[in-house]
């Protein structure tokens, strides 16, 4: 039974005093950090918005991979859809800074290669990427099983947990429909967030398929309401936000993320960023020529393996 009483004012207050306690999941994305508070929050579910193809798969994959670069958090990346090698692909490419073409096929560049192996070493044990794919049937209790085997043979406990993506899961218990099934499936997912000291979860979620492509065309902005079958899941989550690009801006390497809603600060923003779907990467500001009266992006600064050495020395109390 999860109780508090009011005079437990004095033990709260000093329990929020501790840094530990607000220090959210990076997404790598200034203005977005901003808007979360510095991060994604343990026991906060934020969804992401987009039409079919639109990149779901390898904006989480970025989401997961930043978290373990830039803050040495611990990462649960659970596979839904497709199969396992689909989604270490991306990992790999976005890792090695390779084509995405050449990687499928072994063939990273001599230089890339060994940085990313340096790489991979430093971060070793900090991500697992665990397919489900095996039945259509995946629930919470399922990924919660995972989270139990993780913590018993390696003592693993995540700090973000990637779903791919949440339009995929069932309910733990028998429901009437579709609708019903992904309600009950985002509770389940909620509940898991706050277990423990409470994970912090990213998932995606399909939009309503539209009449034409002409979303292509001429610039939209996504909202949750077209969220696709269950409307219920925006109640449901801390953070709602979307996915957006015409083939032109796809051609110049940008994309629009909307930042609509956040349980805990003002939202309501629209972010650019770009997207190199080549290389499986995303997140560096950029600044639309194009857009009248865009406020400039703050300048974000790339990767550095250097820094993220010089960071975990200090976490570590080393130099």
């Amino acid at each position: 039974v999860h109780r508090s009483w009011l005079e437990g004012f004095v033990g709260r207050h000093i329990q929020r005093q501790d840094p530990a306690n607000h220090q959210g999941v990076s997404t790598g994305i200034i203005q977005l950090d901003k808007i979360l508070e510095g991060g994604l929050h343990a026991g906060e579910v934020g969804l992401w918005l987009a039409y079919p193809k639109a990149g779901k798969t390898t904006f989480l994959v970025n989401l997961g991979l930043t978290a373990v670069r830039t803050q040495f958090r611990k990462v649960l990346h659970c596979v839904l859809e497709g199969n396992l090698h689909y989604v270490e692909n991306r990992y790999d490419t976005v890792l090695s800074d390779e084509l995405y073409s050449n990687t499928k096929r072994g063939e990273v560049d001599a230089k890339k290669y060994a940085k990313a192996v340096q790489e991979v070493q430093f971060l070793k044990g900090l991500c697992v990427l665990r397919d489900f794919t095996e039945g259509w049937e995946t629930n919470a209790t399922h990924i919660d099983g995972e989270l139990t085997d993780l913590r018993k043979r390696y003592g693993f406990e995540p700090e973000l947990i990637v779903v791919d993506y949440v339009d995929l899961m069932r309910a733990r218990t028998p429901q009437d429909n579709e609708t019903q099934h992904q309600k009950q499936a985002m509770m389940d997912l909620k509940t898991l967030a706050q277990k423990r000291n409470g994970y912090a979860v990213w998932s995606a979620c399909q939009a309503q398929r539209p009449k034409d492509d002409g979303y292509k065309l001429s610039p939209e902005l996504l909202t949750s309401s077209k969220m696709a079958d269950a409307y219920a899941k925006v109640r449901l989550a801390d953070f709602i936000g979307s996915i957006n690009q015409t083939d032109q801006e796809r051609a110049q390497g940008m994309m629009r993320l909307y930042a609509e809603l956040y349980r805990d600060g003002k939202a309501d923003e629209v972010i650019y960023v770009a997207m190199d779907f080549s290389k499986m990467q995303f997140g560096k500001s950029f600044q639309p020529l194009s857009v009248p009266g865009a406020a400039p992006a703050p300048v974000q600064k790339p990767f550095s393996y250097k820094q993220a050495q010089q960071t975990q020395a200090k976490k570590n109390g080393t130099h």
